[in-house]
């Protein structure tokens, strides 16, 4: 029997793409066994929040809906959070998917109610035929929530918005901090996840894995803001007892080498002993990884690199 995958568009719509060709990315998910339905926002304005609401509401409860797809990211989620009800989505669990703009809903939902959320695709990046398989092999794989498996690596990257296939390069882990840890998964988009702090919707950082990743807005002063975000989170309650950090895959106008990313973090984590590993596969690139949020993650950099999702 197949599922049924609702998308809905609690940031951006389809209103901001209307070139694309979204009618073969659906027709994809249709030859993979899953049937599509669009929500009553899908062509929204990014303010009409009620609309927003409805649609996330009848997404969780809507008994036919098997898994909840966010169309693309943006701005305002975070105008939602206080006004979801936390009671019918805990009742009504499933999995959530999407990444960037989406962060702040990612994590509220996980810390008002405990379920699970996917730091993952956004219907967005089914458009593109770039390692559309890889991306949709870790979806398949976050929805086997029994499973634990490994986050390899993809051998090449491109960034999420490069519809001429102009950025693909080569992809390996950098590794920032040696270590070897284990922790629940918080995070995501770190200046939309730092809309979150001093609020009840911020997660508990202690012993958790932090996710980060930024996209292309952040062109010219990526490495200073990315520096002085992070700086902000370690003020926050429960940093100073996390595990480990994970960093996404940088889009390439952010023109962030390795060496840059050592030489930046270098004295903001002196002081910490805990593995750090970027230029992973999730954020604005492609292929990417589907992230379990509440989930488990182990991460090993001693004798080789090593990140699993250890669902018991």
């Amino acid at each position: 029997m197949s599922k049924k995958i609702k998308i809905i568009s609690p940031s951006t719509s389809f209103e901001i793409a209307p070139n694309f060709n979204f009618d073969k990315s659906i027709e994809f998910f249709k030859q993979q066994g899953f049937e599509i339905e669009l929500s009553n926002d899908w062509m929204s304005n990014q303010n009409d929040i009620d609309l927003k609401l409805e649609a996330i509401h009848e997404a969780f409860s809507d008994q036919s809906t098997d898994i909840i797809l966010c169309s693309f990211g943006g701005f305002l989620s975070v105008n939602l959070i206080d006004r979801l009800d936390y009671d019918l989505i805990k009742q009504n669990a499933k999995p959530f998917f999407g990444f960037s703009d989406i962060t702040v809903l990612l994590n509220a939902i996980h810390s008002k109610t405990g379920i699970t959320t996917y730091y993952g695709p956004l219907f967005l990046s089914f458009l593109s035929q770039f390692q559309r398989k890889f991306t949709l092999e870790y979806f398949n794989k976050a929805l086997n929530d029994s499973e634990t498996y490994l986050l390899r690596a993809s051998e090449t990257i491109m960034d999420y918005d490069d519809r001429n296939e102009s950025t693909i390069r080569p992809n390996s882990y950098w590794v920032i901090q040696e270590g070897k840890a284990e922790g629940e998964v918080v995070g995501g988009h770190i200046p939309t996840l730092s809309l979150l702090q001093g609020t009840e919707y911020f997660p508990d950082l202690s012993e958790k894995i932090l996710l980060l990743e930024m996209n292309e807005l952040e062109e010219g002063n990526s490495l200073t803001i990315l520096n002085r975000l992070i700086k902000s989170l370690q003020l926050q309650k429960g940093f100073e007892n996390l595990k480990g950090i994970l960093i996404g895959a940088f889009h390439t106008k952010c023109n962030i080498t390795e060496e840059k990313l050592k030489l930046a973090l270098n004295g903001l984590f002196k002081d910490f002993q805990f593995p750090i590993v970027a230029n992973c596969n999730f954020g604005h690139i492609l292929p990417i990884w589907s992230i379990p949020i509440g989930g488990k993650i182990e991460i090993e950099t001693e004798n080789e690199i090593k990140i699993k999702v250890a669902n018991s």
